[in-house]
C-alpha cells in the first residue's frame, strides 16, 4: 500500500511474468518468486519498525539501520549447492559495487532467501511444534553459514569491500502435529562476509545498529499463544 502507482506496476507486471508455484519454478521463469521475495522482505523490514524503500532497478531495497543508509541486493539461492550460493553471492555484489557509482558513501548488505537449500521447493517443514520448527529454521541458518564460510569470505567472490554482510531470510510452511495445524516460519539472520579491516568494521558497526531490529522482527513472528478451552 506504500508503493506509488508507477512502482506498483512495475512489480506486478514481474510478478505476472513468471511461476508463483514452487512446484513449477524453474530458472527460467523464476522472476515472479524473486519480486515476491523483494516485496516480503521490505515488509517484514518496515514491520521491524525500519525506514525502508522499493526502489526499481536497483538496488532492490533501499534501509536506514541506525541511522546509516544502506543498499540491499536480494538473491534467492535456488538449489542446495555452492555453485548456486556462489552465483547469488556474485551478482549481489557485482550490482552493489555497480551501485556505489552513484553512492559512494553507501555501504551494501546482500539478502540472500534461503529456504530452498532446505526444502527444495517441494518438501514442507513439518515439526512436532512450533517452537521445533523455529529451532529447525535457526539450524538451517547456521549450517547455511557454516557451509558456505569460505565463499562468504572470499574476495574473488564478493569482490566489493564495502559489503557489510548478507541477511538471511527463510520463509516456510508445514504442518505442526500437536495442533494438527500449519504454521508459518520466518528467520531473518545477518552473516559476516569478507574479514578485511574495511569489511569488519562495516559489519561490527551494522551487527550493533540492527539487533533491535532483529529482536523486533522476531517478536513479530513469535509463536501466538494457545486458544483457551471452551
Amino acid at each position: 500500500s506504500e508503493l506509488d502507482g508507477p512502482l506498483l506496476g512495475q512489480k506486478w507486471n514481474r510478478l505476472k511474468a513468471g511461476s508463483v508455484d514452487r512446484m513449477t519454478e524453474t530458472d527460467g521463469n523464476n522472476d515472479a518468486r524473486n519480486t515476491q521475495f523483494e516485496l516480503m522482505l521490505y515488509a517484514d523490514l518496515r514491520h521491524a519498525k525500519m525506514e525502508a524503500v522499493v526502489c526499481e532497478p536497483n538496488p532492490d531495497i533501499g534501509v536506514s539501520i541506525g541511522g546509516r543508509s544502506y543498499s540491499i541486493q536480494c538473491k534467492r539461492v535456488f538449489h542446495n549447492n555452492q555453485k548456486s550460493v556462489e552465483s547469488a553471492l556474485r551478482k549481489a555484489a557485482n550490482q552493489l559495487q555497480a551501485e556505489r557509482e552513484t553512492n559512494p558513501d553507501k555501504p551494501g548488505l546482500i539478502a540472500l532467501q534461503i529456504d530452498r537449500t532446505f526444502t527444495e521447493g517441494k518438501k514442507l517443514l513439518s515439526a512436532r511444534n512450533r517452537a521445533e520448527a523455529e529451532k529447525t529454521i535457526e539450524e538451517e541458518h547456521q549450517a547455511f553459514v557454516d557451509n558456505n564460510r569460505r565463499l562468504l569470505g572470499n574476495p574473488e567472490v564478493i569482490k566489493s569491500p564495502f559489503v557489510s554482510g548478507v541477511l538471511l531470510y527463510s520463509s516456510a510452511v508445514g504442518p505442526v502435529a500437536e495442533t494438527k495445524l500449519v504454521t508459518h516460519v520466518v528467520q531473518l539472520d545477518v552473516a559476516d562476509t569478507l574479514q578485511t579491516k574495511p569489511a569488519r568494521i562495516l559489519y561490527d558497526r551494522l551487527r550493533k545498529d540492527i539487533s533491535p531490529y532483529l529482536t523486533a522482527f522476531k517478536n513479530r513472528y513469535a509463536a501466538t499463544p494457545p486458544e483457551k478451552k471452551r
